[in-house]
């Protein structure tokens, strides 16, 4: 039956205009030899594809009920995709019967399906033969501790247990499972992925730290002047993030590109005392007049109830501009200024009422703020400046756009290092 599995796999691959990589082959055969897996993967080398593949024809061939469980609603669909396609495929050569079908799942003669987002009432009771932890380490934070226990007897009862994930710092189940769990260490690098052909471009937008953990498998340590912990940016990430802007209410912050670096904005809708990331847009090497352009298409076609725009140094007539133009505040950045800009963040991150999509490059701009002192003791919150991420600029246009009532701004206190 194995071989007959890994035939089929490959066929189905095959039809649908993919070939198997020797990894995803050797990946199937332990999936079928029923051992624990847990994969360490870089992102973009087909392990979804695969799982999906693996816990369809576990349903249907082996009569087996398959639970695939992922950190997002959104992402659990996008595995379900993959599901369907599968099935698809497969229905071109095979009578299937079916008996149920939704968006989440499809129930067989014998065996089932299901692909469900990390909520632990759905999981809890949940009884199947075959558990799929897709981006384990990637669960809303705390919540992976919360989702194991769920699923904690439906995996007591045996069968098989399947962990998968890209890194995310060491403060979660899948790092603890990576050092020591019983589980067949299995780790998928980049560098197997013939046909991942645009690995520079995606190099040149990350920063090193980043880049390490997404692409090379690496568990990021903690750096000690890193202002934002890798905890605390792991716990206001929002994977349900809805990116289109839409009739909501936003707040936008801008801050304008100098020399070598580039224009940032950041769009934060408000939810009541709650603010999300929702859009940004980096623009590089456009003149003023073309960066005005696209600000002004945002700014004209959507709702802001705040726009703060930086005013220091050579975009100081772009900011005026376009402060003229839609009642935007221009800001000039001081010292004590991106003290308090720095503060409001992190306080708003620490109180839970601000949230980030799980995005690399917005993570990379968390990272790169450092608490700093000079020969005199003053405190300042700096960037070292990168190709990719300029001097931070992204995180400066959202500190800009929270910045909208100075209600909001933390008291400052003398702050002296011994």
């Amino acid at each position: 039956m194995n071989e007959k599995i890994i035939t089929i796999a490959k066929n189905i691959f095959r039809k649908e205009g993919k070939e198997m990589y020797d990894y995803q082959i050797d990946i199937l055969k332990q999936f079928c030899g029923g051992e624990n897996v847990i994969i360490n993967k870089s992102r973009q080398v087909g392990i979804s594809d695969l799982l999906a593949c693996w816990g369809l024809l576990n349903s249907l061939l082996l009569d087996k009920t398959t639970l695939i469980i992922s950190p997002s609603e959104r992402q659990s669909k996008h595995l379900m995709e993959y599901i369907y396609n599968h099935l698809h495929t497969l229905e071109n050569d095979f009578i299937i019967q079916k008996q149920e079908e939704t968006k989440s799942s499809i129930v067989f003669s014998k065996g089932a399906i299901y692909s469900l987002p990390s909520n632990p009432k759905t999981i809890r009771g949940f009884s199947a033969d075959l558990i799929i932890f897709d981006e384990f380490a990637h669960f809303p934070y705390g919540l992976d501790k919360e989702i194991w226990q769920a699923a904690s007897p439906s995996i007591s009862r045996g069968g098989q247990l399947i962990i998968c994930s890209t890194p995310f710092s060491k403060r979660n189940l899948f790092y603890d499972f990576w050092q020591n769990g019983h589980f067949k260490k299995i780790t998928i690098n980049y560098r197997q992925c013939k046909h991942l052909n645009n690995i520079e471009e995606i190099r040149k937008n990350i920063d090193e730290e980043t880049f390490a953990q997404e692409f090379d498998n690496v568990f990021l340590d903690e750096e000690k002047e890193q202002e934002f912990s890798e905890e605390l940016i792991r716990k206001c990430i929002d994977v349900e993030i809805d990116e289109k802007l839409t009739n909501g209410i936003y707040l936008a912050g801008v801050d304008i590109g100098r020399h070598k670096d580039f224009t940032a904005l950041a769009i934060i809708k408000r939810e009541g005392d709650k603010f999300k990331l929702v859009k940004y847009e980096i623009i590089k090497n456009k003149t003023f007049e073309e960066q005005e352009k696209i600000l002004s298409y945002y700014f004209s076609n959507f709702k802001f109830e705040s726009i703060m725009i930086d005013a220091t140094g050579i975009g100081a007539m772009l900011a005026e501009r376009l402060a003229g133009k839609y009642a935007a505040k221009a800001i000039t950045f001081t010292n004590e200024l991106k003290e308090k800009l720095v503060l409001n963040l992190k306080l708003l991150m620490q109180q839970g009422k601000f949230f980030i999509m799980d995005d690399a490059f917005v993570i990379s701009s968390f990272r790169a703020i450092r608490r700093k002192y000079t020969e005199n003791n003053i405190l300042k919150f700096e960037s070292d400046r990168s190709e990719e991420l300029g001097h931070a600029d992204l995180f400066w246009a959202i500190a800009l756009a929270l910045n909208f009532k100075k209600s909001n701004l933390p008291k400052i206190v003398e702050k002296t290092r011994w």
